[in-house]
């Protein structure tokens, strides 16, 4: 009997011990899929451009303009602190990202920083962001110029030959309707 009470022991440990490795797979795999980096995309695949009647990516790397208009809402509550509001894939880099905590927007490449921008404030909201080949790039919001700065297009780095930012193209959801051209 003594043999039998001492093997209880070792499966009810070896079960506690299972539990346990099952509940840290369970929580580092949760923590995996919710890490802020994975928020900074929303839950929407990438866009298929065979879908579209209209380019949602810049054509040339020589210049191009990015129009859109934004909800006058976000689509969920709270919104995001980081919001990807448009990646493209033929500039290496280049995205719309906008800040809602510091009211910042930030985009182009290099990027350039707008400062006080309030959007999804219960006001449909243009954008529209141009640049040309080594000449100036410019963002636009509602019709007025608010940060502009010389264009140069992003090249991987000497020591990784890679380009940080995004190479999948991305609309979010936030937008009305967008013309690239």
């Amino acid at each position: 009997m003594v043999k039998k009470k001492g093997r209880k022991k070792k499966l009810s440990l070896g079960l506690h011990v299972a539990l346990v490795v099952i509940v840290l797979s369970a929580s580092f795999a949760f923590w995996l899929t919710n890490s802020e980096d994975n928020l900074l995309i929303e839950a929407t695949p990438p866009i298929d451009e065979t879908l579209n009647s209209y380019p949602i990516d810049f054509p040339t790397t020589e210049a191009g303009t990015f129009s859109g208009i934004l909800n006058e809402n976000y689509f969920k509550e709270p919104i995001d602190s980081i919001v990807l509001l448009f990646a493209s894939k033929k500039l290496p880099g280049f995205a719309i990202k906008y800040y809602s905590e510091e009211h910042k927007l930030v985009t182009g490449t290099p990027p350039m920083v707008a400062e006080d921008v309030f959007l999804f404030n219960g006001i449909k909201t243009q954008l529209v962001y141009t640049f040309k080949k080594d000449g100036e790039q410019v963002l636009f919001i509602d019709g007025l110029k608010v940060v502009s700065s010389s264009f140069k297009l992003n090249q991987g780095s000497l020591l990784t030959g890679m380009v940080t930012g995004s190479s999948e193209l991305f609309v979010s959801d936030g937008f009305e309707s967008v013309n690239v051209g």
